[in-house]
């Protein structure tokens, strides 16, 4: 069960990017064009990219303690949060 959850935190932060990489050129571009620093980019990627990425993590991670209050066979520790918050930060990462 514990695979199955942490695939399910993987396969949306695959979602997310892959929506992602659709509009990433076109808005390179337009920054671009309208003359915003490399800095500028980076902060913007991360407060768009990364903050849509947390809020899907945040609401997997309710639905899962809602589901593992209720199921006694599913434990979920602080460190299994832990795992799942690395792997989807560094596909997060990888992909952006």
């Amino acid at each position: 069960m514990y695979v199955m959850i942490l695939l399910s935190f993987s396969l949306s932060t695959v979602l997310v990017t892959l929506i992602w990489f659709r509009f990433r050129r076109s808005l390179f571009l337009v920054w671009k064009l309208c003359g915003y620093r490399k800095a500028w980019q980076r902060m913007e990627i991360g407060k768009r990219f990364y903050l849509i990425t947390g809020i899907g993590f945040g609401t997997g991670l309710l639905l899962i303690g809602a589901i593992s209050r209720r199921l006694d066979e599913i434990r979920i520790g602080p460190v299994d949060v832990g795992k799942a918050f690395a792997v989807t930060v560094g596909l997060g990462t990888v992909f952006s």
